[in-house]
């Protein structure tokens, strides 16, 4: 069942989130910390926002999944259409429930809160090194829309 998230839903979404940044960790510890990316802050922001937003997945009385994105709107720029899009930071389920569509139907639940609030589209970023975030956007038919570069100079 996807649901919206609760403030009980603290500590299974700590543990959730935990596994996905320990990945990034492990591939990029020059730029993310061992930290928790989720503190009670963090999670009060998640539950108090009005453009953030975090849908999890619950089977059998337990989170195994969830979605966390925000609402933009294009900056007025004379160059640029106006145009409303959710941006995805976060879909992440547990290790264990992996490769099971669990991850589509947040993804497709997204989808269709857009549809309904006249969202032009959804974007989302992964990380080179992460190809299995790669194969599962690739297979909900997203397309890269641009590239990031970079070089290390100070290393």
């Amino acid at each position: 069942m996807i649901r919206k998230l609760e403030k009980t839903d603290f500590s299974a979404l700590k543990e959730l989130f935990g596994q996905l940044y320990q990945i990034h960790y492990d591939n990029r510890p020059d730029i993310f910390t061992p930290n928790q990316p989720i503190n009670e802050k963090y999670f009060d922001e998640i539950l108090n926002s009005e453009s953030k937003h975090c849908f999890v997945y619950e089977k059998e009385g337990k989170l195994i999944g969830a979605i966390l994105y925000k609402e933009f709107e294009t900056e007025n720029y004379d160059s640029l259409k106006p145009r409303k899009f959710f941006k995805i930071y976060d879909i992440v389920i547990k290790q264990e429930f992996r490769r099971q569509g669990y991850g589509t139907k947040l993804f497709e639940f997204v989808k269709e809160q857009a549809k309904t609030n006249d969202v032009d589209s959804i974007e989302v970023e992964a990380w080179a090194f992460n190809d299995e975030a790669i194969n599962f956007y690739e297979k909900l038919n997203m397309k890269i829309k641009k590239y990031i570069f970079e070089i290390k100079v100070n290393t």
